[in-house]
C-alpha cells in the first residue's frame, strides 16, 4: 500500500462482495498477476471516467459492478491496463 500516490488506480468490482466487505471494515484486495501468466492482473484505470467508459463500452450492469479506488499508484502499480502488483480496496466510488 502507498501512503499517498500521485495518480490513484481505479479498477471495477463486484458490488455484491466488495462494498459488504468494505462496509464491514474488512481489507479487501484487488490482485495483480497470479497463476503464472494465467491472470494477468485485475482491470486498472487511471480515472474513475476511464473504468465507467470500459464498463459502458462492454454492457456491465451498474447495479452489479462498481468502481473501487485502490491503495496503488497508477504509474508505478500498472500495465497495458492491469495491475502488476496486488492492492487494497480503498473506497467505492
Amino acid at each position: 500500500m502507498r501512503p499517498s500516490p500521485d495518480t490513484p488506480v481505479f479498477t471495477i468490482g463486484e458490488r455484491a462482495s466488495y462494498t459488504p466487505a468494505l462496509e464491514a471494515g474488512k481489507s479487501v484486495v484487488k490482485f495483480g498477476p497470479l497463476l503464472f501468466g494465467l491472470y494477468p492482473g485485475g482491470l486498472a484505470f487511471a480515472s474513475p471516467q476511464e473504468a465507467e467508459d470500459h464498463m459502458r463500452s462492454h454492457n456491465w450492469d451498474r447495479a452489479k459492478w462498481a468502481i473501487y479506488e485502490l491503495s496503488g499508484d497508477y504509474a508505478q502499480d500498472t500495465k497495458d491496463g492491469h495491475l502488476t502488483n496486488s492492492l487494497r480496496v480503498v473506497k467505492a466510488q
